[in-house]
């Protein structure tokens, strides 16, 4: 089973398009870090439907870790 999550809901404020990669970095809430895992997404989808104003909402596929 892939536990992966295939969407990111953002506020858009750097103009997310179709095509752009995204580089996500996990953050640890309870040492207030970054674990240093990421992953690169590439952005397949973009909605605004249902979304407070000035958020999107980006399906993604998965291109491998960092």
């Amino acid at each position: 089973v892939n536990n992966s999550k295939n969407f990111e809901i953002r506020k858009n404020d750097r103009n997310y398009q179709v095509g752009d990669l995204l580089l996500l970095e996990e953050y640890n809430p309870t040492t207030a870090n970054y674990t240093g895992r990421e992953i690169h997404c590439l952005i397949t989808y973009k909605t605004t439907f249902k979304q407070v104003p000035g958020y999107v909402v980006l399906g993604t596929k998965k291109l491998g870790t960092v």
